[in-house]
């Protein structure tokens, strides 16, 4: 890495930057009970970053003997890239460790392991309902950052996610979990999707009106991911295309919501000690007790904007451009312990179909429930259908908030109840 650097300060480069990022997964894919495909994958390679001029150029190879190459490339990039006053690569030198973000025991996992995770989904699912599909995936991943100012970075990382897809009858519904260790209990993700498909079986049509809608935690990262985190994206905030423009400091949602960008979290599928410019890492308030506190930002839209990086970029692997991105989002814990059992006619809803639809700028949305239920007293009485049609700057207004936090994939969050939200039925 660092004859990459001499070889872009030979072209004229001020300042280089290069990533270097490897990936080996193992993937499966089932059938019924059958194992459809059984595949490996492995890549790397290096990106590379050059400033020149106030310009950034870009470049990236896989084959070490194409290093010049892809350096006189990023040089000639640069010359078409728009000029960004006091944009520098990261000077960090240290960085705080994080736990729970790599587990050997996921980088030794076998064939014989993974079929047994496998059976344990489809046993799972069967205990009331009929396996469709299943995957499972697992991978090991290193990425090292390297810059002309001196940075030396280095991660190591694991990954593992399945999901159980479940039919009853003329029902289905899913379950899934990732984590970076290997605490998976197969068989229980499986019963979840099978029971989830049977309760869903005949589901009757939502009343249309105002009612009150409990979102769990997968509801929720799908909800947050198409209009919150697009809302809080820097790139965004600086050119206006956002809601919350010009609203720092702001009350913008209900006194008891604080939501947190947390990478040092531990066991966090977001978590790193470091960002994908190589800038330490540190927890902040996005929203805290309802009041708008930060956007976040990678190097490049913290220099347009006139303001400090958050440590906020995020590269795919060594191909990607970088960009803006959350690690781990945390939403704090309420003061309710138990939202269904309070809540006296409602809907709880576990996913949702068409968040792609969505318009995050000015926050309106209608999706159609895909596996979600009635509540009654607080009690789930059956699945429904319908639609959710609403606006999210105004829903965080008025919520409810458990207080026991539960992990979903990049997300840590209670269960969240909005008051008064419009449901149509179908």
């Amino acid at each position: 890495m660092e004859k990459i650097i001499k070889i872009a300060e030979k072209y004229g480069a001020e300042e280089c930057e290069v990533f270097y990022s490897s990936t080996k997964s193992h993937s499966f894919f089932v059938v019924g009970e059958e194992i459809k495909t059984n595949e490996f994958d492995s890549d790397s390679g290096f990106g590379v970053r050059i400033l020149k001029d106030n310009r950034i150029g870009f470049s990236y190879f896989t084959d070490k003997n194409k290093a010049e190459e892809a350096v006189k490339t990023a040089v000639e990039v640069s010359k078409f890239s728009g000029e960004i006053d006091g944009f520098e690569f990261s000077g960090d030198k240290k960085f705080q460790n994080v736990d729970g973000i790599y587990d050997k025991k996921i980088v030794n996992l076998g064939a014989e392991d993974a079929k047994n995770l496998i059976d344990g989904l489809i046993s799972g699912v069967k205990c009331c309902a009929e396996p469709i599909e299943s995957d499972l995936g697992f991978e090991t991943s290193e990425i090292k950052i390297m810059n002309s100012g001196g940075l030396e970075a280095c991660g190591k990382y694991t990954r593992i996610s399945c999901t159980a897809l479940a039919g009853y009858k003329d029902s289905s519904a899913h379950e899934s979990y990732a984590s970076c260790s290997l605490d998976i209990n197969a068989e229980k993700i499986g019963k979840k999707a099978g029971l989830l498909a049977k309760q869903m079986y005949k589901p009757k049509k939502v009343k249309s009106g105002r009612v009150n809608v409990i979102f769990n935690q997968s509801a929720l990262n799908d909800l947050l991911s198409a209009m919150f985190y697009p809302a809080t994206d820097g790139s965004k905030t600086r050119r206006g295309l956002s809601f919350f423009c010009g609203r720092e400091g702001k009350a913008i949602g209900d006194n008891i919501l604080s939501i947190y960008d947390d990478p040092l979290y531990p066991g966090g599928m977001g978590s790193s000690s470091f960002d994908a410019e190589g800038l330490k890492t540190f927890r902040k308030p996005i929203i805290e007790k309802g009041v708008l506190k930060n956007f976040l930002y990678d190097l490049k839209n913290a220099a347009l904007a006139g303001v400090k990086s958050t440590g906020n970029g995020s590269r795919g692997d060594y191909s990607s451009p970088v960009s803006v991105s959350p690690s781990n989002v945390v939403v704090g814990p309420g003061n309710i312990p138990d939202l269904i059992s309070e809540c006296k006619n409602g809907i709880y809803l576990h996913s949702a179909l068409g968040w792609h639809t969505a318009n995050s700028l000015v926050g309106d949305f209608s999706v159609s429930t895909d596996v979600g239920f009635k509540i009654e007293n607080g009690e789930i009485k059956g699945g429904i259908k319908g639609m959710i049609a609403d606006n999210f700057f105004e829903m965080i207004k008025k919520t409810g908030v458990e207080k026991r936090q539960k992990r979903h994939f990049d997300l840590v969050s209670p269960k969240i109840e909005f008051y008064d939200v419009n449901v149509v039925g179908n």
